[in-house]
């Protein structure tokens, strides 16, 4: 029995320290569980607010775009009340100059005018590229000329199918007469248009400007092919572009676009007018970071240079290689 104690002590103590090895390894194992998931919180915590920096960037632009549109037509609102108020001037000039029967026949005309035309349409100009807005004012200003209620000019920019031809919407059957002379008058301005006739109650008449309804000028003055960004293409790329930002955030599909991004850099770099803006953003081909912050930079930098060939080219090559 003396012999026996020593062995059962010794059986104890082994099975002491195997239950404690046991106890430590499962320590150890809850440990690398507990780190490895607090690790997956803290990634998925950095692509979300990395997902909300991206989107409040877009929103960012989104509101200085809004701002440079508002600002032009500020401009162009202030210019034509500008021009108004000095037309008026002048006529108030001219016609107190006038003897004063004379001046009294010229009013009781224009009193007659008002009263048997108290119909006539307002007429609104709708261009789909913000680059037409000062050819378009000057149509606006030749129909003023002319008699009609022009109520300024219009950058349509939700998605429109832009018209092959310039087209002279009316809604109303009897402005028939009104939208013809508008067609001949911007056939004499050199712009190819035709009338549409539409059934509504609208008492208007729209002007929707094809994309190459005004020839672009060349450096010496003569006409040249149009030159401007395209309204549409510029709006399928910042659609890729949003669209890019969503699979960047989803694991899945974050390879797949990455490479995409690459492709389109990589198609860029071969363009050397893109080059220097390639340089200046500090990205490349093989990054696989920061490319579509990169792109939305070289577009907004190409279109303060206005250079919109390029851009057109970049646009084409985010929707393109985009698919």
């Amino acid at each position: 029995m003396s012999r026996e104690y020593p062995r059962s002590f010794i059986g104890f103590v082994d099975m002491l320290e195997k239950r404690a090895r046991t106890a430590r390894a499962i320590s150890i194992s809850i440990t690398i569980v507990t780190i490895a998931l607090a690790t997956g919180v803290l990634l998925f915590s950095i692509q979300a607010i990395r997902r909300q920096i991206n989107e409040e960037q877009v929103k960012l632009e989104l509101v200085k775009q809004k701002r440079i549109e508002a600002e032009t037509q500020l401009a162009s609102l202030n210019e034509e009340y500008q021009l108004t108020v000095q037309r008026n001037n002048l006529s108030r000039t001219a016609l107190n100059e006038l003897p004063p029967e004379k001046r009294e026949e010229l009013l009781q005309k224009a009193e007659v005018i008002n009263r048997t035309n108290p119909d006539t349409p307002k007429v609104y100009l709708q261009i789909l590229d913000n680059n037409q807005r000062d050819q378009a004012n000057g149509i606006s200003g030749m129909l003023k000329r002319n008699g009609f209620k022009v109520q300024g000019v219009e950058w349509v920019r939700v998605p429109v199918v832009a018209p092959k031809q310039t087209q002279v919407k009316y809604f109303r059957s009897d402005y028939a007469d009104e939208a013809q002379k508008i067609v001949t008058l911007l056939k004499q301005s050199g712009i190819q248009a035709m009338s549409v006739s539409l059934s509504a109650a609208t008492g208007q008449i729209e002007v929707w400007f094809s994309t190459d309804a005004f020839p672009a000028k060349k450096e010496n003055g003569a006409p040249g092919p149009q030159s401007g960004e395209s309204a549409g293409l510029s709006k399928a790329a910042d659609d890729t572009l949003f669209e890019f930002m969503e699979a960047l955030g989803r694991p899945a599909d974050k390879d797949a676009t990455t490479k995409k991004l690459q492709s389109i850099v990589a198609a860029l770099e071969r363009d050397k007018s893109a080059i220097r803006y390639l340089k200046a953003q500090g990205i490349s081909s093989h990054d696989t970071s920061g490319l579509r912050i990169g792109l939305l930079e070289i577009r907004r930098a190409v279109k303060n240079d206005r250079k919109f060939e390029l851009l057109n080219k970049i646009n084409q090559a985010i929707v393109d290689l985009g698919k």
